[in-house]
């Protein structure tokens, strides 16, 4: 099962589900933690905005994505797969 996340908010903490999915309205920056238990995660800028409103996505505490804390999607249409690996999330696909 996956969580679908689509909301205007910000900053936040994504969904405690295993499987996140967040179409990102990108008419402005946005700002998501991972949430604790997330294994699989895809982020996708729906609005073709994250070049000028970028994506930034935290590691939730304890772990990494790709060894930082944090990734930024920052290209128009953009996407991202990241699943988690140990402690650190690895991306697996995206543009």
């Amino acid at each position: 099962d996956y969580r679908w996340v689509n909301t205007t908010a910000s900053t936040g903490t994504l969904s405690t589900a295993k499987r996140v999915r967040w179409l990102v309205d990108t008419s402005a920056a946005r700002n998501r933690t991972i949430g604790a238990d997330v294994t699989d995660l895809v982020v996708k800028d729906v609005t073709g905005k994250a070049g000028a409103n970028n994506i930034t996505i935290t590691a939730p505490s304890g772990k990494t994505i790709n060894g930082a804390a944090t990734e930024t999607i920052d290209v128009n249409y953009g996407w991202v797969q990241y699943v988690l690996v140990g402690t650190d999330f690895k991306t697996i696909g995206g543009k």
